[in-house]
């Protein structure tokens, strides 16, 4: 008995399993979906930082820590990260801001 045909129709089934396999990784849809990210108009973005600090300049407060250079400091009842610009400063001192960046506040003795 010739049993060729089986082993065509084995091959042909192979190669075909082959060639949809490589189509599946090679376009599958829901990993590229999961790429892609999509806002809808109705969406406002993401900011990553504390943007409280940036209206601070000139206000008045008190370290909460020692800044050496950076520390805690209360302004208008709020704990907030700062950074003094250069000397110590002890802990209970009052303090001005005299910069304001994304997420920090510079500050001076006042």
């Amino acid at each position: 008995m010739d049993y060729s045909w089986i082993f065509l129709i084995a091959g042909g089934l192979g190669l075909l399993f082959i060639v949809l396999y490589v189509c599946h990784l090679l376009f599958n849809t829901e990993r590229s979906k999961s790429s892609i990210v999509v806002l809808n108009s109705d969406q406002e973005g993401y900011i990553g930082t504390d943007t409280s600090v940036l209206g601070l300049c000139g206000k008045r407060g008190t370290a909460i820590t020692d800044l050496r250079p950076g520390g805690k400091v209360d302004i208008d009842g709020k704990r907030l990260d700062a950074v003094s610009n250069g000397p110590f400063i002890a802990k209970g001192t009052d303090i001005v801001v005299i910069e304001a960046s994304a997420s920090q506040a510079v500050v001076e003795k006042a």
